[in-house]
């Protein structure tokens, strides 16, 4: 199915960062389809929200389940995405059929308690020597240390509160309607580690963002709205960290095979 560019990038375009990470999605999904001489996969999407990247993934011709615990997201979604023909639910991850081709988890790993067993339950949902593609946080970017500040601090929780009543600091909308704290603040080396201590390998990695990404969402989006010149600050951060070492990304998009 031939989509004109414009529309096809649209699904997460509000979203700092978001058409890198829906080009490296792409990428990745083209390359194992060719690999596998499939025309089309299966895709479990786990944690999906309101389904802005699921439904990015069914447009590129992919056939995906969408899962979120979150029902709110799942209605919204649903109305949303309708055209889309992604399968949206609220069953839990280990109720699945554990034959995908690909798991995707988009800012989702930093949310879970249980690390080691959210990734195990994972790797059982892939068939064979499928793929794990995810996107995390730095935690230690300067966005990061104010969200560890503000959740995880009696003091930084009451600035948190005002913050919001005063609509200084509002909640994004873009990937979920639940209100899930970050519960891991890890570097790019303790995420590897961890995700390959369950059974994968890495295979591709892309810083996702430098400055502008942090500042749109510790405040700046109040003033800046997707538009010209965020499209232009945004494709100006892509070439900073383009040349920048992994450390200094506000975090990545990578792509895990499953070993068998």
């Amino acid at each position: 199915m031939k989509i004109d560019e414009k529309e096809k990038y649209k699904y997460y375009n509000h979203e700092p960062a978001g058409i890198r990470k829906m080009k490296f999605i792409e990428r990745i999904l083209e390359s194992e389809k060719n690999k596998k001489d499939k025309a089309s996969l299966s895709i479990l999407d786990v944690g999906c929200g309101i389904g802005h990247l699921s439904a990015f993934m069914a447009v590129l011709d992919n056939k995906i389940k969408a899962v979120d615990k979150d029902s709110d997201s799942i209605e919204v979604a649903r109305k949303m995405y309708k055209r889309e023909l992604v399968e949206f639910s609220t069953e839990k991850l280990n109720m699945q059929s554990g034959n995908f081709d690909v798991v995707t988890a988009f800012e989702v790993c930093e949310h879970v308690e249980e690390t080691s067993a959210f990734l195990q339950e994972i790797n059982k949902q892939i068939s064979g020597n499928g793929l794990f593609i995810l996107s995390v946080p730095n935690g230690y970017s300067l966005e990061e240390v104010v969200r560890r500040l503000l959740q995880h601090t009696r003091f930084g929780h009451k600035i948190k509160i005002f913050l919001r009543k005063g609509k200084i600091l509002p909640k994004s909308n873009s990937q979920s309607r639940a209100d899930s704290p970050h519960v891991h603040f890890w570097s790019f080396g303790k995420w590897k580690k961890e995700i390959e201590k369950q059974g994968f390998i890495l295979e591709n990695k892309k810083n996702v963002s430098f400055i502008f990404k942090q500042f749109y969402y510790i405040g700046g989006r109040r003033v800046l709205k997707p538009g010209k010149l965020f499209y232009f600050f945004d494709k100006l951060d892509n070439i900073i960290i383009s040349f920048l070492p992994t450390f200094l990304a506000d975090g990545w998009i990578m792509s895990f095979r499953k070993k068998i």
